[in-house]
């Protein structure tokens, strides 16, 4: 919901064998991990780096995408990690493997330097690369770097209808009645949640009592049948808070 075009492009990148290198921002609570992880399903292989180390940053980030790639330890020494990387990567006939270095935590100095100095070797391998960052990062990243790229995503905020869309999905992956959310609540839910996924329905969870009373206390302005619904069933766990499920379809 709300993430089909770059779902869609991602997907076809990784089964039509077509490398990329993309730069994916947006805010926290986005989607921008769920929609990856989604994305995994449609790869031979995925690797997931979120941590870039102080010393030898590249040869170590190389180091460890082969070694979750293969399954085995790396070699030690920059070129024959190099070779052994790409030799890997092209051990896939189908379709790529996607690697995701996800860099929200990492400083942007590091993750520059890294980059600048693994660019080279990661420009041969053949994958969809994808380097996540959020928004504020962006506004610090080098613009000497952005060459390396081939793609440059934002995920812009839920509209109205697209949060409209998605609190129905979830709707009815727990429930068979019919189900519409009005546009009113639509919006409110947009407002507390500014247009992010994953916190389009956290709103309605705070004035949530414990599981063992079962029924909600009113919630305002939401307070109608469907909604009461939908807040019990979040207390309950019932529909799932991650936006996995949603990005994939």
């Amino acid at each position: 919901v709300g993430r089909v075009h770059v779902k869609d492009a991602m997907t076809q990148y990784i089964q039509f064998k077509s490398p990329r290198r993309i730069l994916l921002s947006g805010e926290m609570g986005s989607g921008r991990s769920s929609l990856l992880r989604c994305l995994s399903n449609y790869a031979p292989k995925s690797v997931h780096i979120d941590h870039i180390s102080q010393q030898d940053s590249a040869l170590r980030l190389l180091r460890e995408i082969y070694g979750q790639l293969t399954g085995t330890e790396a070699p030690a020494g920059w070129s024959h990690v190099a070779e052994k990387l790409v030799e890997a990567s092209n051990a896939h006939h189908h379709s790529l493997p996607l690697i995701v270095i996800d860099a929200q935590h990492v400083e942007m100095d590091l993750l520059s330097q890294a980059l600048r100095s693994a660019s080279a070797t990661l420009n041969r391998v053949r994958c969809v690369l994808v380097v996540i960052i959020e928004t504020m990062q962006k506004a610090q990243f080098p613009e000497q770097l952005l060459h390396i790229f081939d793609s440059d995503f934002y995920l812009e905020p839920l509209t109205i209808n697209e949060v409209q869309a998605l609190v129905e999905s979830r709707i009815t992956t727990v429930s068979n009645e019919p189900f519409t959310l009005s546009f009113e609540d639509a919006r409110y839910l947009r407002e507390k949640s500014h247009g992010n996924p994953v916190g389009s329905c956290r709103p309605m969870g705070k004035d949530l009592p414990s599981v063992g009373r079962h029924l909600p206390r009113p919630i305002q302005p939401m307070n109608s049948p469907h909604l009461g619904l939908l807040t019990i069933l979040l207390g309950l766990g019932a529909v799932p808070m991650d936006f996995t499920t949603f990005a994939c379809q």
